[in-house]
């Protein structure tokens, strides 16, 4: 392998500009990208199916599926639907027991199901010996005694999303089972700026003072037989009569009193009126909350701890019985229906995050990669030296660009980056040293928010494919943000590093051809505005 290097880049030093200039025509194509994402220049659209996802969350790596249905075009904003498995389960589970994923197929939105944290991170999860729990405010189990921050990694995943998908923010829900159930509870409460309604199933409002930011509708449903969210509340226990000593911490309140202290956040009504009845099944609707919001308790008779209408994963003599008089997952979607809220923000930043840019004064935003912070000068805000692909050395030197990694924390983007190795010229007036780690983009934007939709340029620069950088004061792009465009100014790989055409290089390639490197890292660059440029205020 060495020796080969020595060969390419003694090659290197010989090649003349003209050759640059042909590496197109000789090879005949560009190098195409991996449909399944290996070996691409960056990640490519999501499409139909069932997708697994990874974000770090205060160093916390944490894991959600998205299904994706299969009219997704992303030209449509569509809803979404977060479903939290209950306690011990896992998102598979909750898809598998809850229906949702194909009624998400019927009518078109995104089910997502985002994962808790088990005790111990580094063993796979497991029912009873290291059961994932959501930390729902009850302070019960090893999230709840350990402050697992699964508010932060519900707020971040929605930030993922934005960044990912065409969302409607309007519409995005809330709903979960069990454990989940009051976690649906608690994001309906601390996200209430983002989450339109909410829809829990079998669990317990736990916050002592809940206040909300804005009115979300709530949809609650029970079972007045379960053993495990006792309808008159109580110590939670198994239909055997046991109980852990992490379920018995905590009593849990009657589920009406739970519907009554939502009812009053939303300023219903204190008398509930019946709706419709049908065997077994009697529901009670509060009304006249503000902004049209209400309350909506369904109460199913001699129904255990079991999604109504879904699939039974535990034993009957730990949860009890089962009634199939109504189907949960079609009702909640009904009632979701009616509850678009208003136009959600698109970022909320973790407590630490939010303090981290107050103090240092700078505007910070996430992009699909991470937090990311910049300048403001005379209403315009810039972002400098943003990664759009991974450095280009070692393994990947004379490689079609990969996906960043994603970082922890905020990263500064305040100045540019190096410009890619090039010769002297008097064209290049730029002052930045060159690297080959280059990879870089800038952004400038008058915009304060993602709703300013605001056209978007990309400045990809000159110089005959080996001089240039997209840092070079002509290109500036504070002016022409000032007068409402998102300015994007871009590197790429220059010379032999972004051109040389091998026989050697296009053997060990799947695509059996090499050159062209630079070209592909202007698609990736453009991929990246697609995908990012709406955190800016841009229209994608």
């Amino acid at each position: 392998m060495k020796s080969k290097y020595a060969i390419l880049l003694g090659y290197v030093v010989a090649m003349c500009v003209a050759v640059y200039g042909q590496t197109a025509a000789k090879t005949g194509r560009l190098a195409e990208f991996d449909k399944n994402g290996e070996g691409a220049a960056t990640k490519q659209p999501l499409g139909s199916g069932d997708r697994s996802l990874t974000i770090k969350v205060d160093n916390l790596e944490r894991r959600y599926l998205v299904h994706v249905p299969p009219e997704y075009d992303g030209k449509k904003p569509v809803p979404v639907v977060v479903v939290f498995h209950g306690g011990g389960g896992t998102a598979r589970d909750a898809m598998h027991e809850t229906g949702w994923a194909p009624k998400a197929d019927q009518e078109g939105f995104l089910a997502v199901f985002p994962e808790a944290m088990p005790p111990d991170p580094k063993r796979p999860s497991r029912f009873g010996t290291n059961g994932q729990v959501w930390n729902d405010g009850s302070g019960r189990f090893h999230a709840g005694q350990k402050s697992i921050p699964d508010v932060e990694f519900i707020n971040a995943m929605i930030d993922d999303l934005l960044a990912r998908f065409n969302v409607d923010r309007r519409c995005i829900y809330a709903t979960g089972f069990s454990n989940g159930a009051s976690m649906a509870f608690r994001v309906g409460v601390e996200l209430s700026a983002r989450i339109a309604a909410t829809a829990p199933v079998a669990g317990a409002l736990w916050l002592k003072q809940p206040k909300l930011d804005r009115p979300v509708s709530i949809y609650y449903i029970t079972g007045d037989a379960d053993p495990l969210n006792p309808f008159e509340g109580g110590t939670p226990k198994f239909a055997t009569g046991a109980a852990s000593r992490d379920m018995a911490s905590q009593t849990k309140p009657p589920a009406r009193e739970q519907v009554a202290t939502w009812a009053r956040l939303l300023g219903c009504q204190a008398d509930p009126e019946s709706a419709p009845a049908s065997p077994g099944v009697t529901t009670l609707i509060y009304s006249g909350g503000r902004d049209d919001s209400e309350v909506r308790f369904t109460i199913i008779k001699d129904h255990g701890h079991v999604w109504p209408g879904g699939k039974n994963l535990l034993p009957e003599a730990w949860v009890g019985k089962a009634s199939d008089t109504f189907k949960a997952t079609d009702a909640i979607w009904e009632f979701f229906q009616k509850h678009a809220g208003i136009e959600a923000p698109a970022s909320l930043p973790a407590a630490t995050n939010r303090d981290q840019a107050t103090s240092v004064g700078m505007p910070v935003l996430r992009i699909i990669s991470g937090l990311i912070a910049g300048d403001q000068h005379d209403g315009v805000r810039s972002f400098k030296g943003i990664p759009f692909a991974a450095p280009p050395v070692g393994d990947l030197r004379w490689k079609p660009p990969q996906p960043v990694k994603p970082w922890d924390g905020t990263r500064a983007c305040t100045a540019f980056s190096p410009r890619c190795p090039q010769p002297k010229s008097f064209i290049t007036i730029s002052a930045e040293p060159m690297n080959e780690d280059c990879l870089y983009l800038n952004v400038w934007t008058k915009a304060k928010s993602v709703d300013a939709k605001l056209p978007v340029m990309v400045w990809i620069h000159g110089g005959g494919y080996t001089t240039g950088s997209g840092s070079q004061p002509l290109y500036d792009g504070a002016a022409l943000a000032r007068q409402g465009v998102v300015v994007v100014t871009i590197n790429y790989r220059l010379g032999p590093f972004g051109f040389l055409a091998h026989p050697l290089l296009s053997k060990e390639s799947p695509h059996a051809a090499s050159g062209n490197y630079g070209l592909l890292d202007q698609i990736a660059a453009l991929v990246w505005v697609q995908e990012n440029i709406a955190a800016f205020g841009g229209d994608p």
